[in-house]
């Protein structure tokens, strides 16, 4: 992205920089999805009444939801063909939130 886009001049509502592979994908104004569920998996050990073990279990999460976004680019365009069922390497992506000017 150059440094004279739209996008680099300040939106002052997109904190959220979504990259895949390194290449910056879009800016968005607001993720949905950000959390994560740990299952508990209580054991009642023998002889011991006076507590239960709690240890941690499977984790799960919901899908991250982007909305709101901006680009100047064609990479979310480019990222979705390469996605698509019948593309089979994974990519690595990553959000990062960005201090609003």
């Amino acid at each position: 992205m150059s440094d004279n886009s739209y996008i680099a001049k300040g939106s002052t509502t997109a904190a959220f920089v979504l990259e895949v592979d390194g290449i910056e994908i879009g800016r968005f104004s607001h993720v949905a999805g950000l959390q994560v569920e740990v299952q508990v998996q209580t054991y009642e050990e023998g002889g011991e009444n006076g507590f239960v073990h709690k240890l941690p279990g499977r984790m799960s999460w919901p899908d991250l939801v982007f909305t709101a976004g901006l680009t100047d680019s064609d990479a979310l365009f480019d990222w979705m063909g390469k996605t698509s069922p019948r593309a089979s390497p994974r990519r690595a992506a990553s959000s990062s939130a960005r201090p609003r000017r």
